[in-house]
């Protein structure tokens, strides 16, 4: 099955939602899952990264979506819609996984077609 992960950062950034996303990828690889995380890249850049995880031989790949800063404690990354519709035409998932809250999964919503593969989101947190 390909899984698309949605996150806002993903590790070595330190974070609840951050230390899921590397947890559940490399459980589903190590079952034979092919896993995508699209997420923000922490630091600033001007480009897409690439990484490719590969701990204890289940190996899983993460898109870090260009970035020129933060507002609100929020992404700001232009290319991040593009970097989707790329990662949902490319890697064709079977399904979408985005905990939220997540500012960056408003964007599924801004795609000219609703048809595509299911969306599974879950509340990752709460203000208590």
């Amino acid at each position: 099955m390909n899984i698309l992960h949605i996150g806002k950062y993903f590790a070595p950034f330190r974070g609840g939602v951050e230390t899921y996303l590397y947890d559940v990828m490399r459980a589903q690889a190590a079952m034979g899952d092919r896993c995508l995380a699209l997420v923000h890249n922490h630091d600033r850049s001007a480009r897409q990264v690439t990484e490719q995880f590969d701990p204890a031989g289940a190996s899983w790949t993460v898109w870090r979506s260009a970035t020129w800063g933060k507002a609100f404690f929020t992404p700001l990354s232009p290319a991040f819609r593009n970097d989707l519709m790329d990662a949902i035409e490319t890697f064709k998932p079977d399904v979408i996984h985005a905990p939220l809250p997540n500012p960056a999964v408003g964007w599924l919503l801004s795609r000219a077609s609703v048809e595509g593969p299911p969306l599974v989101v879950h509340w990752h947190s709460d203000v208590g």
